[in-house]
């Protein structure tokens, strides 16, 4: 089912932000974003990658450049997105696209 998050609020509950994503020790901030996008420091390729400032960097490019694909969203967590989620956060989009599975 594709729906539309219509308040970013709402997203709050898969936060990532709030949550140590992509297996990091360390939660990335909102000044880790700032800093990467004051540096010009973009990663458009995804890749599984560990390294924090990866992370940092491919949701900079999301905030920068955005992005085209819905996040994908079950009743327990977010599938795929969690760089678009936080560039939308980030931007403070009113709304973003997602995809509900079960």
């Amino acid at each position: 089912m594709f729906a539309l998050i219509e308040n970013i609020l709402q997203a709050e509950l898969f936060n990532p932000f709030r949550g140590r994503q992509w297996g990091l020790t360390e939660l990335i901030t909102i000044k880790d974003i700032d800093q990467a996008i004051k540096e010009k420091k973009y990663r458009n390729k995804e890749l599984w990658n560990l390294d924090r400032n990866y992370h940092i960097q491919r949701i900079a490019y999301f905030v920068k450049y955005g992005w085209e694909n819905p996040i994908e969203i079950d009743k327990y967590c977010i599938v795929d997105g969690y760089h678009r989620l936080c560039a939308a956060i980030y931007r403070k989009d009113k709304t973003i696209s997602a995809i509900y599975t079960e």
